[in-house]
């Protein structure tokens, strides 16, 4: 009986060992159970696509260009049959090259008037 107790925890202590040294592979890391022409088929059977767009500057826009870039993304909009979520990522730039390139620019410029604009635009990007 102490033998067939022995054996017992033997092979509990293996199968606990077995499981902490199995290692997660980075599918059981993450929720998906398919991916299928870019979508993504999570666990409660939701898909997801991803869209990358680029930004456009409105404030280089005039009015009319505004107002057509908003209807077109509002016609878009109205197709749609399903839930949309906007995410936004903004990524870090490092500007310090490029400020020092346009200190450099200011110092060099004779003509007063692009002396003016180009000290604008220094202190808008020095944040002062």
């Amino acid at each position: 009986m102490f033998a067939l107790m022995k054996s017992m925890k033997s092979v509990a202590k293996n199968e606990k060992q077995d499981q902490q040294s199995k290692e997660l592979s980075v599918q059981d890391l993450i929720p998906l159970t398919d991916i299928q022409d870019g979508i993504l088929i999570t666990p409660n059977n939701k898909m997801v696509q991803c869209i990358k767009v680029s930004a456009i500057n409105l404030e280089l826009a005039s009015n009319a260009e505004c107002n057509e870039i908003f209807e077109t993304f509002e016609g878009f909009l109205k197709t749609l049959t399903y839930h949309v979520l906007f995410t936004n990522v903004s990524m870090p730039v490092d500007l310090t090259t490029y400020i020092a390139d346009e200190k450099q620019i200011l110092n060099e410029t004779k003509n007063q008037y692009k002396k003016n604009a180009s000290g604008k635009l220094y202190r808008l990007l020095r944040g002062n």
